[in-house]
């Protein structure tokens, strides 16, 4: 879950770059927050949702 959750901080920060919005803490803990739940949602279906 560690490397799911770091990859979508740093796909959001990218994303935040590119489209010019400007990564303040409170978006910062926004994408902590989305990174965080989306890593458990992983974590949880480890073969996903096609079986």
């Amino acid at each position: 879950m560690d490397g799911s959750c770091l990859s979508g901080v740093l796909k959001i920060a990218f994303a935040f770059g590119v489209l010019g919005i400007p990564f303040t803490p409170r978006n910062m803990g926004m994408a902590i927050f989305i990174a965080v739940l989306s890593g458990v949602a992983l974590s949880g279906i480890p073969m996903g949702i096609c079986r």
